[in-house]
């Protein structure tokens, strides 16, 4: 009887600990519960031929449960989970921390702008600052129209709103060329030196293809800024085909995103 006790035992902490000590992927509290309960009750009915189950049921469930905490109920236990009092509701990590899908430092449940062009200037609510109006108007003479395209830094010219495209196409569409002529007025105002046009691509289709596309893309932006006035030497022009998306890829809305040019000033 001391064997048997001593084994059942044994078998119920080696599964109720072992669940929660998967760190790649940590179980979902009722798995802990449900196991625990299951051993428990294996556990009563070998020692007691059976009539202590119920009662094993629920010790071990109870110890299960302990054992898997998780008092956020973002289905990350306690044991592992690195920001335990995330709101319910928000979307977390394998961590247990919300996401952050854009990497803005503007996490998902409080971001007004979810998808903000990677490494653009945010707000408080994770959306692209606008340029400042005042600042480009009296200063630089710039048109008011070109505002809300325009993101600065020191009343520089920093960055552009991205330009997007239809699904496996290059083709400039209106709103690109009025953010292309914004780029050309606001680079000769802010006397910009350089900027960088970085091309990308969703995710449908060939990897090759892709990087051929975005190329492409890159080469119409870059050949209509030379028409607006931009020197050779102050363009410098990449295709990133489909790696570094601006946003997650898991519908039409969310990859029209990742179909774009991005320019910026880099020095």
């Amino acid at each position: 009887m001391k064997f048997q006790t001593f084994y059942y035992l044994c078998l119920f902490l080696s599964l109720v600990s072992g669940c929660a000590q998967v760190k790649d992927k940590p179980p979902e509290p009722f798995v802990c519960v449900l196991a625990g309960a299951t051993v428990g009750a294996t556990a009563a009915a070998g020692i007691s031929a059976g009539t202590a189950a119920p009662v094993g049921i629920l010790a071990g469930g109870i110890a299960g449960g302990f054992t898997c905490a998780d008092q956020d109920q973002d289905t990350i236990v306690d044991q592992y989970d690195e920001c335990p009092d995330t709101p319910p509701g928000a979307q977390v990590n394998l961590k247990g921390c919300a996401q952050d899908t854009d990497e803005d430092g503007v996490v998902d449940y409080v971001d007004a702008c979810p998808h903000s062009a990677v490494s653009f200037e945010v707000d408080s609510q994770g959306c692209p600052i606008p340029l400042n109006k005042s600042a480009l108007a009296e200063q630089y003479k710039v048109p008011s129209q070109c505002v809300r395209y325009m993101t600065v830094s020191k009343n520089q010219l920093t960055r552009a709103k991205p330009i997007l495209f239809s699904s496996n196409s290059s083709a400039l569409n209106a709103e690109g060329m009025v953010i292309l002529m914004c780029v050309a007025d606001v680079a000769k105002a802010t006397s910009a030196k350089v900027l960088e046009i970085a091309g990308y691509t969703d995710t449908t289709g060939p990897a090759k293809y892709n990087q051929q596309l975005s190329m492409r893309r890159v080469a119409n932006v870059r050949n209509f800024l030379l028409s607006e006035g931009l020197g050779d030497s102050q363009l410098k022009a990449f295709g990133r085909g489909q790696r570094h998306p601006a946003g997650t890829q898991e519908n039409s809305v969310t990859r029209a995103h990742n179909r774009r040019v991005e320019i910026k000033a880099i020095y």
